[in-house]
This record gives structure tokens, sequence and C-alpha cells, in this order.
């Protein structure tokens, strides 16, 4: 090969370099490769509920309720047209609970209040219903198509509950 050949240019430039500068590569190189997992993480915790109540519009408002303890975190949306939407971070996946008012001034021991649990995680949850929280379908995130599927199995009348599966009857165990 002569002396212009491709590929050894850039083996002599690497030859030369100097012991700092090696040494600066190398630092600039361990920084990098660190913060990589802080930025995933900065974008995993994100999550966003977009809900569809058919039928239902303002004064309507939709709650979102999450956390424990003093963490606890309660927000608000204006229901319009049926569409409401929550837009947050959480650190990990956790149950939340949204809440529907129809009436729009808040929650009373008065009137019933709609509730469904669903799962905060990174992702779009979608709430799809014809007419309330009662007959919704959960979708878009794993946590929350898996729940839709637990909450369908069990509420067939001829279908498996968890009180019927083998798991949670010793005696089925032994057969």
């Amino acid at each position: 090969m002569g002396a212009g050949a491709p590929g050894i240019q850039p083996i002599r430039e690497l030859a030369s370099l100097t012991n700092n500068q090696v040494t600066t590569m190398k630092f600039q190189a361990t920084v990098l490769l660190l913060a990589c997992p802080l930025l995933v993480w900065a974008q995993n915790g994100s999550f966003t509920v977009n809900g569809k109540l058919n039928g239902v519009s303002a004064p309507a408002k939709a709650y979102l309720r999450y956390g424990a303890g003093p963490a606890m975190k309660m927000d608000s949306s204006q229901i319009q047209n049926g569409a409401f939407s929550f837009k947050g971070t959480v650190d990990k996946p956790m149950p939340a609970t949204v809440l529907i008012d129809r009436v729009g001034t808040g929650f009373s021991n008065r009137r019933p209040i709609s509730a469904e649990t669903i799962y905060l995680e990174p992702g779009t949850i979608t709430i799809a219903s014809p007419d309330s929280l009662d007959n919704a379908v959960l979708s878009g995130t794993p946590l929350n198509t898996d729940y839709q599927k637990l909450r369908v199995a069990v509420d067939k009348k001829d279908g498996p509950t968890l009180e019927r599966l083998p798991e949670s009857d010793p005696a089925a165990a032994d057969r």
C-alpha cells in the first residue's frame, strides 16, 4: 500500500496524540456515558392522560389524584366536548384515580362522583367511553392495557374471576 492509502492517516493522527489529549478524550467520553442515564430518566417519567367521555361537557370537570401521604397530588381539567387531558411526571409507575364531576362544582357527599383507577407510567394513557367512566376502556401504555384486560376478564359473568383462578385455590394446586 502507498502512503496515501485510506485508513492509514487517521491511525497516524491517533498515534501522534499526547498523553494529555488522550486523558481529556477519556474524561469527555466518561462524562458523556455517565450523563446518558440521566437523559433517559428525565424523558421516561412523563405521562399524558387523554380522556374522551361522549355526552359529558362543560361545566363538568375531571380530576386526577395520585401519590401518597404528603406527596398526594390532585389536578383538574375542564371537560370540553367530552375531552380532558392531564400531563405530569412520576418517578415510578403508580396507581391513580380519575374522578368525574358532571356538575363542575367540586366534591360533595350528597351526590355521587364517578371514579376509575388507572396506572400512571411514562407514555400516553387513553380513557375512552361512549358515556361515563363506568364503561371506559383504558389503553395506551402496557400497565393500563393489561389492567383493562383484567377488568374485562373479571367483569365477564361466565369468565374467570380472581376467586376461581387455580393459583388462589390451594386444593386446585394438588389436582
